[in-house]
């Protein structure tokens, strides 16, 4: 089974060499394979010299960055592996065991179309920061604003073209918009894994506090009403509740 493994990234070097080693030291039984493909945003920071290392193993795009979700459909549509991953820029693996459970989840007997599990957030000291669970989500909490972490997101290629590549009319929600076209489709069944899979870097645009208070939630509301649902402002911050709860 190959698993294609999308790494966006822009001016970050350093932590893109962290990357790249991380899925490098993937532990994986024989028969599993790695498709790496790296989209770099035309970087300036000496990202050339890393993507020069890895060009042999990987799959390199170069691009004018137009945006995250521009960035994330070239990296699928250059894919040709059975399941789909992200695997952002600076972000490592939680450890090497991972990209196998998650081989060994979609290989069941009952196979998801869709997997999704954990994260925690390093702090800007590179310690390990609070976790991101993803076993609150359904329907009923998606309704809310609420998501399961999109880096801990793996999908099959038959259910990728099903839901389509992501909307490029969002800044900050089109993950969101994203989890909300795949959990809302009766086609597919999803699995949570109870598993910490990413250790993500902090920083980012969609982290800032003024993005996390309005932008974050004007655009999830705007692409619930995309899928038909009318909700309020008072709906949307009540994923705020399912947050507080996640330790």
């Amino acid at each position: 089974m190959k698993v294609s493994l999308i790494t966006i990234t822009h001016n970050k070097a350093e932590g893109l060499r962290r990357t790249i080693a991380s899925i490098n030291a993937q532990r994986l039984q024989p028969g599993v394979e790695v498709e790496h493909i790296i989209v770099d945003g035309c970087s300036s920071d000496g990202t050339d010299a890393v993507l020069k290392e890895a060009e042999a193993q990987s799959i390199i795009i170069r691009r004018e960055p137009v945006g995250v979700y521009d960035a994330i459909n070239a990296g699928i549509s250059a894919a040709s592996g059975s399941i789909i991953g992200l695997l952002h820029g600076g972000d490592v693996f939680s450890d090497n065991s991972v990209i196998q459970d998650v081989v060994n989840a979609f290989s069941a007997i009952e196979a998801p179309d869709y997997v999704y599990g954990d994260i925690h957030y390093l702090t800007r000291k590179g310690r390990i920061g609070r976790l991101f669970q993803g076993r609150p989500a359904s329907r009923e909490t998606l309704l809310t604003g609420f998501q399961p972490p999109h880096p801990s997101l793996y999908i099959t290629a038959k259910a990728q073209r099903e839901v389509g590549l992501y909307s490029t009319d969002y800044r900050n929600a089109g993950d969101y918009e994203m989890i909300l076209r795949i959990f809302f489709n009766d086609n597919l069944r999803g699995r949570y894994l109870a598993r910490d899979m990413v250790a993500m870097e902090p920083g980012g645009l969609a982290t800032r506090l003024s993005s996390r208070l309005w932008i974050n939630n004007a655009e999830r509301r705007k692409a619930l009403r995309s899928m038909g649902f009318s909700v309020s402002w008072f709906t949307i911050l009540r994923h705020y509740l399912y947050l507080f709860r996640i330790k």
